[in-house]
């Protein structure tokens, strides 16, 4: 079995958890306090796993301002999209917050056929439309008032995380590139720095705006040092599959996340879904089948 698909089903086993830990951590502090938690406690480790790998350097990285320029683009557009995803969590559910933010799959195709000139055949069109009817499923089917907005406002969040996640696993892999041809050293350069802009990022922010999140954080430090250490192994995995393969394709095959999304939703938060909601998720599992077939 290839590295990168071995990489991809640790990262997406992890990413599950991790969000169910931000889920419980965002339930005692708040969604900001929630996001801080992913990068401060992952920070040390990320530096260690950088460090374990140093030894098998064989040649100079190649540092250059577009390796800046995409580690701090993909950085701002993680924590906007992280924030998103949290805040989700108050207008639904687990696992259909989640999915909502799963968008990042169909939208990474988009891109590639508006930004980047990565066109898809007709499968992959056809898995980007059966994927966006299985969102529309996962919209509240009694809730959705656009006058009241709240339905709206689901489906926005949503889209807008899924929309930060595709722009950050984009820019993750062109960073990632651009240091050389060591591509598990590179991935694991690149997510040192960009936990390291992260954590540097929210803590000034937190500093400025209010530090009663930061108190919170180490209030409940068993819970948030559990988020860190997911967070940390979940991305590790993550930046070394879209430095080996393409972004699409790795997150296309990191949608197994649903199976563990769904298992953890039912057995640890004892939530239920209805047939609508099964519907939504199985037209999203079709969509990456489609895209799948045009990788």
């Amino acid at each position: 079995m290839p590295l990168w698909i071995i990489c991809t089903l640790v990262a997406a086993a992890m990413q599950a958890v991790r969000t169910a830990y931000q889920k419980q951590l965002a339930e005692q502090s708040s969604a900001t306090a929630a996001t801080l938690a992913r990068y401060l406690f992952a920070l040390p480790f990320a530096w260690l796993y950088l460090a374990a790998l140093l030894p098998s350097q064989q040649a100079p990285l190649q540092f250059s301002a577009a390796f800046w320029g995409y580690s701090i683009a993909a950085s701002v557009t993680q924590i906007i999209a992280t924030v998103l995803m949290v805040r989700l969590f108050a207008q639904r559910n687990y696992a259909i917050g989640t999915t909502f933010a799963k968008t990042e799959t169909l939208l990474i195709a988009l891109l590639g056929f508006l930004i980047f000139s990565d066109p898809l055949a007709l499968s992959g069109w056809v898995g980007v439309m059966i994927g966006a009817a299985g969102v529309l499923l996962l919209s509240p089917a009694k809730g959705i008032n656009f006058r009241q907005g709240n339905g709206m406002a689901t489906t926005g969040l949503g889209l807008c995380s899924g929309l930060g996640f595709a722009l950050t696993s984009l820019w993750v892999r062109q960073a990632g590139l651009s240091l050389g041809d060591q591509w598990i050293l590179n991935a694991a350069v690149t997510l040192a720095t960009m936990i390291s802009l992260q954590t540097m990022m929210l803590l000034i922010y937190m500093l400025l705006r209010s530090p009663d999140p930061l108190r919170l954080l180490f209030r409940h430090r068993g819970l948030s040092i559990r988020v860190g250490i997911t967070s940390v192994i979940g991305s590790a995995g993550w930046f070394t599959a879209m430095t080996l393969e393409n972004a699409a394709l790795v997150k296309t095959v990191g949608q197994i996340e649903f199976f563990f999304m769904l298992l953890l939703s039912a057995r640890w938060f004892k939530e239920q879904h209805s047939p609508r909601e099964y519907a939504g998720f199985a037209a999203i599992a079709l969509s990456v089948i489609f895209i799948l077939w045009n990788s």
